[in-house]
């Protein structure tokens, strides 16, 4: 992500004026208001491939998040494979609109048609059928299938708790039927009936039982990066009200090998992630007006006072 000092002043422009609209107008009335499942902000996807791993694993003090990818058959080779563990911005969002979808319908099915279509348009992502293997809707087809097909899991050993996840029960996915005599991709997956998924009984209870709201317009700003997405939830769920400790007195310190632990492990050097982390907590402020947390000598501190989500 460019520093703020670093943009253009048009792109410059564009975040302030983007800022003051976020300040003046809530996220209900923008229509903007979506939500993130809170295990996935305690304990973070990866950033980058894994590479071909049996089990995936990232720990946030005493709570363990281990995933294992899902397999299916290769068409070509007609041998089960294993799908791969997702990882980056697409698995990210595909979760904030599967929670967002969950809590809306109240329903374990989601359909894949109008509904993602919609999502992935909001946040500024071609959802189209064209591009190569590098295109945005390439690269949505590869994590939702690693997304949809994997086992999550989280432990917490201090106190003898585990919770075993299977994102999905059953679904149908059209979109690799393109053929003379199918239709078009994207008529395919527009069909309701046509691409549909079932959450899991666990995993629909995971992710809307406690939710924390964001703003798809920040949400658009920061899908570059996995780290931004990763700190913005971050920051909402521990300082805004109902989310937070209402009864805190004082300012709380997280130290930085704690959030390097938590997001950083892509990152070898803790200068570089110190760096980054600053940089991206700048632009977190200036679009949210959270100035709860600030960097300071050996990490953030966070203030006894609570925003309100807007």
């Amino acid at each position: 992500m460019t520093p703020l000092k670093h943009l253009k002043p048009k792109r410059l422009f564009e975040l302030v004026n983007l800022s003051a609209e976020i300040a003046e107008t809530r996220a209900t009335d923008a229509a903007s208001l979506t939500f993130m499942a809170r295990p996935f902000i305690q304990a973070t996807l990866p950033h980058r491939d894994p590479g071909a791993v049996p089990e995936w694993h990232r720990k946030n003090g005493n709570l363990t998040l281990s995933i294992r990818p899902g397999w299916a058959k290769n068409p070509l080779t007609g041998l089960q494979e294993p799908l791969g563990i997702p990882f980056g911005t697409i698995p990210r969002l595909i979760i904030l609109w599967m929670t967002s979808e969950a809590k809306k319908t109240g329903n374990k099915k989601l359909y894949l048609g109008e509904s993602l279509a919609k999502f992935m348009n909001d946040i500024g992502l071609n959802y189209s059928t064209g591009g190569g293997k590098r295109s945005d809707f390439a690269r949505l087809k590869d994590q939702m299938r690693r997304l949809l097909r994997c086992t999550i899991s989280f432990d917490t050993p201090l106190h003898n708790h585990w919770l075993d996840l299977s994102v999905t029960y059953c679904g149908k996915l059209n979109w690799d039927k393109n053929t003379k005599s199918s239709p078009d991709e994207s008529e395919i997956l527009n069909s309701r009936e046509n691409s549909w998924v079932q959450l899991s009984d666990g995993f629909f209870d995971a992710i809307t039982s406690s939710a924390v709201p964001l703003d798809m317009r920040i949400i658009h700003e920061l899908k570059q990066s996995p780290l931004a997405l990763d700190l913005y939830a971050w920051i909402t769920h521990r300082t805004y009200s109902g989310f937070a400790e209402d009864s805190r007195k004082s300012s709380s310190f997280v130290p930085w090998k704690y959030l390097h632990d938590q997001f950083g492990s892509n990152y070898s050097s803790s200068k570089d992630f110190k760096k980054k982390i600053k940089e991206i907590l700048k632009v977190v402020q200036s679009l949210s007006q959270n100035n709860c947390i600030q960097a300071g000598r050996g990490g953030l501190y966070i203030s006894p006072k609570l925003t309100r989500i807007k």
